[in-house]
């Protein structure tokens, strides 16, 4: 039960720690977690035993450093995960509504409908016409070109959370393949 408890607060410890390194890492670190360095990594031998680090086996320690990672990672480059986008609208710079984020391949509102206006890779309003402007990889307006200036927004109770898009330099973001394969995967 000890060793529970000294687990636990060491996992507390690496998340402190971890959220004081987000707002710290130099970009070369950055670039380095997110190549799969892992987070704890950048920690020296002293700074492992300070935050209890070295009551942790090797097989914690990894899981630990996974974890820690992924949530910095995620923090850094403020990558929203399909979960947190589930039921939102798709919104075009323009405008025009894309659909929303369903697992339902019945709504007909949905991406996840391939015979709605939304999820058919025909209509000039979905996301999946790889030739429209919302779905092509050239478009400044499609979720899939990886330098759109104004790609589709998404609002959840109409609130804005952020964009669906390749663009890594538009934050918050979710990335539309992500988004694909969760629907795929849950519908």
């Amino acid at each position: 039960m000890q060793r529970k408890h000294a687990t636990i607060g060491s996992a507390l410890c690496v998340l402190a720690l971890g959220m004081l390194l987000a707002t710290r890492l130099a970009a070369q670190d950055a670039d380095r977690v997110e190549k799969g360095a892992g987070i704890l990594a950048i920690l020296k031998e002293g700074q492992k035993e300070a935050f209890g680090l070295k009551k942790l086996s090797a097989e914690e320690y990894e899981r630990l450093d996974i974890w820690v990672t992924d949530l910095l990672v995620r923090a850094l480059q403020q990558v929203l995960d399909p979960e947190d986008v589930r039921d939102a609208t798709i919104i075009a710079d323009d405008g025009e509504i894309l659909g929303k984020i369903s697992t339902n391949r019945f709504d007909r509102e949905s991406i996840a409908n391939e015979f709605g206006t939304y999820g058919s890779r025909f209509s000039d309003k979905s996301i999946l016409n790889r030739f429209g402007k919302y779905g092509s990889s050239v478009s400044s307006t499609s979720a899939f070109n990886p330098v759109a200036s104004r790609p589709p927004r998404l609002l959840l109770r109409g609130r804005f959370i952020g964009y669906l898009t390749t663009n890594r330099s538009k934050t918050p973001r979710v990335d539309p393949y992500a988004v694909l394969g969760y629907l795929q995967y849950h519908s």
